[in-house]
């Protein structure tokens, strides 16, 4: 949403107003095909939009409290709204066959709602009662999308600039292409998701179980379900992520600035919910298998040991025609979080035998609990080994141990310097190398915190608390695993340092030889996959340059940072030989310059030429002519491509996306743009010519 507050600055005559003067005076809005929409006993919202605006008098329409009030519940501040919507025409509908009429907020998409004025004037005392707000307000809310849809001339957002790149890169990787229809919901879901997820990361949102982070990781869970509708059972989301930065990061520069950490945090999430499923969907294939419904505790059972989501078990019951018993899910989540809260309490006596602390769970297998245990205690020298570096203001804002890692976020004003990064190691490995012990006691609370021990900030504390002490380097109150000696970590090693919110960083670690090796094997991996990821763009940048006569160089090492190197060479070199074909042909085109119906027209299919020289010639043209629409079309690879654009002289009604319109329904493939330039795809080329006939008789009955 587009939107923005008064808090007393200004009210309805100025918020309608103006308004009115951004769709019509602005946007360029036809003033005929909008309609206003007021609450029922809203006289003075009424009158202003039939005196202080030029709105049709019977455009202005009452509606109740159903669409024309808002509250924010039972009782505190709320007011009327008004709206404005557009008329998209008789074509719009998408219930031609079923007996109806047409409406504003009617039953079907022809009338399409863009604007939202919420006049904040009462305070809700109770279902009856609203008090006069002393200072009344007005929320501002517009539809991006469907605005956007709009003044680009289609009625579907995935047709903008907004959402189109994302479809076709969509269609790209999966091999499968877009329809309007229900066939394309994946495609919809995973473009739509996508962006979401990136926004959400880059403003510190974090998949997890609880709260927001509980709705992104649901997003994109979902998501995924879809990508498996097209064949794609691998993570994809991640691969996305590139098209959404080149799509809104020059706006939004907070997203371009943090895309390795988007792409990074995705693609694990991804990893991960593909380990589930693999695992989850078996046993729900048993399960369903013998059980109508699906009973509460085998969804338990799936969510607690598998790690399947609820939402996910319902969405495949449904796909049966099962239900599921969530009633009885709920039951055994409540018991379940009640256990565990319990169990993090940090109660200990002198007869506990498997104390509880920040895990998340009860390991039993040797191998497992030694690694919790060495990631714990390097957790208490991490925080100790912060203190002495960065100061005693680090303190601990969050943590998780596993068997393979930890993660610890702590308070501190700025990013931690390499230098004061390689100091924490040194006191880490200085203290593993000690060979310090590791011993617990229990003391009364008020004893441990006057021994100095470190406590959580605002946790409550039982009056008996567990001490662990490292040598006489740390003290904290902890109910975790533990080494006996820190020479059992064995080694630690650093993985990222970095910044989760105001004022809160991260440290993410692991430890010990053999989980370290593991680990470095894997990013060898992962590096040779991304450099060969790389190679495969060169080698199609390669075909261009080839097909365009430039020389290309091979870099002498092929490293992922050398081919990224190398690509962003040759793409120079690619798009300077573009421009100067551009400047060589259009000099020619220019004189071609016809008028068609009053309109002077560029249009040409050429040889052998990508979208990209195709945009450099159009801009090209477009500055020789600057009053012209031009046409060009090419085809490449069996496919054709079209490019349309107007130039910044251009006086005549008829848009760009309007082109490609007559062209692609004579030639084939979809496109779209601006009312100035707008491009399609997937063309047959042996129709092209055809569709420049089909253009050329339609200018022609204008006159």
């Amino acid at each position: 949403m587009l939107g923005n507050w008064s808090f007393g600055d200004y009210y309805k005559p100025e918020a309608i107003r103006w308004a009115w003067e951004l769709f019509v005076d602005v946007f360029h809005l036809p003033a005929d095909r909008l309609y206003a929409t007021v609450y029922r006993t809203d006289d003075e919202s009424e009158t202003i939009w039939k005196t202080q605006t030029g709105i049709h008098h019977d455009h202005v329409l009452r509606f109740d409290e159903k669409d024309n009030f808002w509250e924010m519940g039972d009782t505190g501040p709320c007011g009327p709204c008004s709206e404005l919507h557009l008329d998209l025409g008789p074509q719009a509908c998408n219930r031609p066959d079923t007996p109806h009429r047409c409406a504003v907020n009617g039953d079907c998409s022809r009338y399409v709602e863009l604007w939202n004025l919420v006049f904040i004037q009462y305070n809700r005392i109770d279902a009856t009662t609203l008090d006069e707000l002393p200072r009344k307000h007005v929320d501002t809310g517009a539809g991006l999308e469907r605005l956007t849809a709009f003044l680009q001339g289609t009625h579907s957002a995935y047709a903008t600039d907004l959402l189109s790149p994302m479809i076709t890169c969509i269609e790209s990787l999966s091999g499968v292409p877009y329809h309007d229809d229900h066939r394309g919901m994946p495609h919809r879901v995973l473009a739509d998701h996508s962006r979401t997820l990136a926004f959400a990361i880059a403003d510190n949102v974090r998949p997890s179980n609880e709260g927001r982070g509980y709705v992104l990781r649901r997003l994109l869970r979902r998501a995924c379900r879809y990508a498996k509708q097209l064949g794609i059972n691998e993570p994809i989301l991640y691969r996305l992520v590139p098209t959404v930065i080149d799509t809104v990061g020059h706006h939004y520069t907070h997203i371009a600035q943090r895309e390795a950490f988007i792409t990074s945090m995705i693609r694990a999430e991804e990893e991960s919910f593909f380990r589930t499923l693999e695992a989850g969907i078996t046993i729900f294939e048993s399960i369903a298998d013998r059980s109508t419904p699906i009973s509460g505790d085998d969804a338990f059972k799936l969510y607690d040991t598998y790690g399947f989501p609820l939402d996910l078990t319902e969405l495949m019951a449904r796909e049966r025609g099962l239900s599921v018993d969530t009633q009885r899910f709920d039951t055994l989540l409540t018991e379940q979080r009640a256990k565990s809260r319990r169990a993090v309490k940090l109660h200990y006596s002198a007869e506990s035998d498997v104390p509880m602390g920040g895990e998340a769970r009860i390991v039993t297998d040797p191998a497992e609990k030694l690694a919790m245990a060495r990631h714990h205690t390097a957790t208490h020298l991490l925080q100790a080994a912060l203190r002495q570096v960065l100061g005693d203001h680090v303190t601990q804002a969050g943590s998780l141990v596993d068997t393979d890692r930890l993660r610890f976020d702590f308070t501190h004003f700025k990013p931690v310097s390499d230098a004061e990064l390689a100091a924490v190691l040194r006191v880490i490995e200085s203290q593993i190398s000690a060979d310090n012990d590791v011993t617990e006691s229990f003391k009364p609370i008020e004893q441990a915190k006057a021994d100095g021990a470190m406590a959580l900030f605002g946790e409550k504390y039982d009056d008996i608390v567990r001490v662990i002490q490292i040598g006489q380097f740390s003290m904290e109150l902890c109910g975790g695993t533990h080494v006996s000696r820190t020479s059992e970590i064995e080694t630690f090693k650093l993985i990222s340092e970095s910044g989760i919110a105001a004022g809160t960083r991260r440290i993410e670690a692991i430890v010990g030889h053999d989980n370290i090796s593991h680990w470095e094997s894997i990013q060898e991996d992962r590096a040779q996959a991304a450099a060969q990821a790389k190679q495969r763009v060169w080698e199609g940048l390669c075909s261009d340059a080839q097909r365009l006569g430039v020389s290309v160089t091979v870099p002498t090492h092929q490293s992922e940072r050398d081919w990224v190197t190398a690509i962003k060479g040759l793409e120079k070199l690619i798009a300077e030989r573009q421009g100067q074909i551009a400047g060589e042909q259009s000099s020619d085109l220019v004189n071609r310059c016809m008028l068609l119906g009053g309109i002077p027209v560029i249009r040409e299919i050429v040889s052998g030429q990508s979208i990209p020289t195709l945009k450099a010639m159009s801009d090209s043209l477009c500055n020789l002519r600057p009053d012209a629409l031009v046409v060009l079309g090419s085809s490449l690879e069996g496919l054709g491509h079209w490019v349309v654009k107007t130039g910044p002289h251009y006086a005549f009604e008829l848009t760009a996306p309007q082109v490609v319109t007559i062209l692609t329904e004579v030639s084939g493939g979809k496109g779209g743009g601006r009312p100035t330039m707008a491009q399609a795809g997937g063309a047959d080329p042996h129709a092209m010519s055809h569709a420049v006939q089909a253009l050329d008789d339609t200018l022609r009955q204008r006159s």
